[in-house]
Parts: structure tokens; sequence; C-alpha cells
């Protein structure tokens, strides 16, 4: 049997026509099939025919929302519902094969430059094994010296996935001196650069990649966010818009064009375009984000809420939306879940201040005295300028009467340039004095 056996790629049957043409094809060969009649089984439904026993409907197991035909033919129908429900699998994760990537046809080659650079290419291509990968292309590619731009980018690509953003802007701008003009050696530059806060550098790479390929959108949707780190609003919004128009499903230009949307004050296109974000990428941890930060300025607060979980659902390491969550939560007087959130923003970044102070805020209103005194002490130590813990800290030591200590903290806050907080700690001077 083929599959021009039962199909005919040119006629395909529907509906009621297509039971009767492949029913018609299995008794062309099982005339003689249930001489007694056809068994009802109740697995099969009111109707039973060869297809319904034979090649049932099943659940896909690696796409459980799809119902298929089986095409195993089988010789008893299995008892079990085929159609039921099944739980989604993680991927094969820890499964997937880890080994070097070897030769199937021929199992050896002759040992040559081209077949050493290629044989290394092949380990960090498929991604089997970078950390042994990664050093034998490089070493490869020192032995050899090869002209060609192609494999300094794979090299550059592989450190990528290892995060190694230095490593991943070196070995683009060697690729990019064999080809100056190899547009994805300069995507990579670009992309690396951004991730080390080199915008400028960014900037000139993903330029002239676009000056190469006019019509990348994503080499676009990343000019546009490398320009708004630069705070040019006005062409973020012109590269992310070109980028859209050439594909509109790009989560992350929706998600560029909302923030510059807010830049120029207008929080409805902001709103519209982060919603498009999740939309078409519902795990987009920073849009989830955006769109929580939004709604909370507007005092939708459960709202906000549902979007900063989503948030952290897709990113638990995201410690900007465990920080908002937190105030928002210390907003909704939702204190000890507040507390959590403020902590473990804290905890997986230690040298932040900010959220040092807010949760210094939150256990000084829930009267935890001795841990805020703790967490406003580490916001000044992690920035001497942190106006607010100082304001903080200055009011719950006046409350303890540490009178000389409290009127330090508040003359240091009323350097602040927050001109309600510089008046606020001007005012509990006068008062302390």
């Amino acid at each position: 049997m083929t599959c021009l056996t039962c199909h005919d790629p040119h006629d395909i049957p529907r509906g009621d026509k297509a039971v009767q043409h492949y029913v018609a094809v299995c008794v062309s060969c099982h005339e003689t099939a249930h001489a007694r009649g056809v068994p009802q089984v109740t697995l099969a439904g009111p109707r039973s025919t060869c297809l319904d026993c034979h090649m049932p409907k099943r659940r896909a197991e690696d796409a459980v929302h799809v119902v298929i035909t089986d095409h195993l033919v089988q010789r008893v129908r299995p008892t079990r519902d085929l159609t039921a429900s099944l739980n989604e699998t993680a991927a094969l994760g820890a499964k997937d094969y880890r080994g070097e990537v070897a030769l199937y046809y021929p199992s050896a080659l002759p040992s040559t430059p081209e077949n050493e650079l290629y044989l290394a290419l092949a380990q960090v291509q498929q991604g089997s094994n970078l950390t042994t990968g990664i050093p034998r292309l490089r070493e490869a590619i020192e032995r050899h010296n090869p002209s060609r731009a192609e494999f300094y980018y794979e090299l550059a690509r592989a450190y990528s996935k290892t995060a190694d953003h230095a490593a991943v802007v070196r070995w683009s701008e060697i690729a990019l001196q064999h080809d100056a003009s190899f547009a994805p050696a300069l995507k990579e530059l670009g992309s690396a650069a951004a991730a080390l806060g080199q915008w400028d550098r960014a900037v000139d790479a993903l330029q002239r990649a676009i000056a190469l390929r006019p019509r990348d959108a994503h080499a676009l949707a990343d000019l546009g966010n490398a320009y708004l780190q630069q705070h040019r609003v006005d062409e973020t919004i012109v590269a992310v818009r070109q980028a859209l128009a050439l594909d509109a499903g790009l989560p992350r230009a929706s998600n560029t064009l909302g923030l510059a949307s807010l830049a120029t004050g207008d929080p409805n296109e902001a709103e519209r375009q982060f919603r498009e974000a999740v939309r078409i990428q519902p795990d987009f941890a920073e849009a989830h984000n955006n769109l929580a930060n939004l709604l909370a300025g507007r005092h939708a607060y459960r709202e906000a809420a549902y979007h900063f979980e989503e948030a952290l659902r897709c990113d638990p390491k995201y410690v900007e939306a465990h920080h908002s969550y937190g105030v928002v939560l210390g907003v909704m007087r939702s204190f000890t879940r507040a507390v959590a959130e403020l902590q473990e923003a804290v905890r997986l970044s230690p040298a932040l201040a900010r959220p040092h102070t807010d949760l210094a805020d939150v256990l000084a209103i829930m009267g935890r005295i001795d841990q805020a005194v703790r967490e406003y002490e580490l916001a000044i130590a992690a920035n001497p300028r942190e106006y607010e813990a100082h304001y903080g800290l200055g009011e719950v030591l006046a409350r303890q009467a540490r009178t000389r200590e409290a009127v330090a903290h508040f003359e240091a806050a009323a350097q602040s340039s927050d001109a309600a907080l510089q008046e606020a700690a001007r005012a509990r001077l006068a008062a302390l004095r």
C-alpha cells in the first residue's frame, strides 16, 4: 500500500462521499471480511464502517488539541476512548541528544581544512553541545583562517546562545572584516550591542543591515527599539511602523510602538499596542508588564494584577514585574503578598535601591519596624541618593525619638529634585528643630 492506494491528490472527496470512497478502497481487497455482518462497536458510535474500527479518529499526542485519523490500520480497534483529552507534555528537554554531531555517510572524511571547519560548524549549528562545540569551531577558525564570513558569523551566533554578548560582538565584527555587506552578521552585532547597552553601536549596525535589506521587518523592529533607548521617539515610530507594515505579526514591534506612544502622551494607543503584542504572543512577559503598569496608572488594579501575574508566569525571574506588582499590591492593601513580591525583587537584584525602599515602606505600614529600617539602610547603601529611602528612614527614626539621626536623613531627603519630597522633608526638619 502507498498513499495513492487510497488517495487521489487531484480529486479529494469530502464528508459522506469521502467515507464511501475509502470504504470502497477497503472492500476492494477485503470482499469477504465480516461475512456474518459488520459488528456494532460502542466506541465507534452508531455508525460502524471499516474506518471507524480500523482507522479510528484519535487525539494527536504531539498536538493535543487536534483530532486526526489514525493511519495505522489495526486489526482490532483499541478499547479506550481515543479522543479523550490529553495533557500536554514538556518538550524532550533532558532527553534531547546532546552529544557530538557525527558523520553518517560516509563514516569518515579526509583530514582537510574544509572538512575540519564544516564538522566543527555542524557542532554549533545543531546546538547539540555548545560547551565543546564552540571551542572546537573557534580553534578550527584560528588554525585555518577561512576567508568566508559565514564561519565567523556562525561562531558569533553560537556565542549568542550562551548569552556571551561580548564574544558575539567580537566575532561578528571579524565576520564583517571578511565581508562588510554580510547582513546576518550586522544583525547579530546589533542584537549583541543592544544587550550590552551599546546603543550607538547597535543603531549603526542595524542601519547598515537595513540599507542592505530594506524589507527586513525584524531588523526594523530592533532598530526601532534601539532608537527608543536613545530617546529618538519619532524615529522609533517610523521604524516600527515600517516593520509592522511588512509583518503585522511582530509582537516586539507592537510592544515598542506602545512604549513610544506612551512617550508621546498617547496612552490609549499604547494600550492598544500592548494588547496586540500579548494577543500575538501570549507569553510575552515584557508586554504584559507594560500593559499592567499602564492599567495600574489608571487605577485598574485588578486587571493590572492579572497581567503582572501573566508576566511572572512567563518569566518568574522578571525583577521589574515583581517590583511593580509588589507596589500595586501595597496600594491594594494586600500587604502580605506585597512583601512577598518585593522580597523576591530584592532577592533577584539586591543592588537595586528602589525595591528595597518600597519593601521598607510596606514593612513600616505593617509595623515591622526593625525590618523596615534594615531595608531603608540597604536602599541607601545601594544608592546614597535614594532620597525616598532617606525620608522613610527619617520618619521611622523620628517616631523612635532618635531625632539626631532622623534629622540627618531628612536633610538628605531635602536634596531631592522632587519638589513634593523636598517640601515634605523641610517640613519635617522644621518640626524637629
